[in-house]
């Protein structure tokens, strides 16, 4: 960690490009496996396949949905402890609910890393419609 006037900050946050890849599959799991995150890791994958089977049945494209559900648990790599601060450093509004429970932000935090680190444009508004 390091820190930005009163702001801490874990810098593994701002260093996710040398796990980023070609094949999303891939860069989510080295990102989770560095972090120490098996439980997410497992969770993202289940929840992808739960979606590209929702999606073919829904006519809804299997890729941007797949990419939404490897992605929506991303921001755990943020600990909860950092949350508010990682969000105050990017812009990235709370309500009062967020700021009493940390945890919840992961969702924000996702969508940012999305946005930010993959470069993907499309399905971050879906990663926050869970909790």
């Amino acid at each position: 960690m390091f820190r930005i006037g009163e702001i801490m900050i874990y810098k593994d946050v701002h260093n996710l490009s040398r796990y980023i890849g070609d094949n999303l599959d891939r860069s989510v799991d080295m990102i989770f496996n560095a972090y120490g995150l098996q439980v997410s890791k497992r969770h993202v994958k289940r929840v992808a396949g739960y979606i590209v089977e929702t999606a073919r049945l829904l006519d809804i494209n299997e890729e941007k949905a797949k990419v939404a559900a490897l992605l929506h648990d991303i921001g755990g790599i943020v600990p909860c402890k950092e949350r508010i601060d990682y969000c105050e450093l990017h812009g990235i509004k709370l309500c009062e609910e967020e700021r009493e429970l940390p945890l919840i932000i992961h969702q924000k935090i996702s969508k940012h890393i999305a946005h930010t680190q993959f470069k993907i444009k499309h399905s971050v508004s879906v990663m926050l419609s869970h909790t």
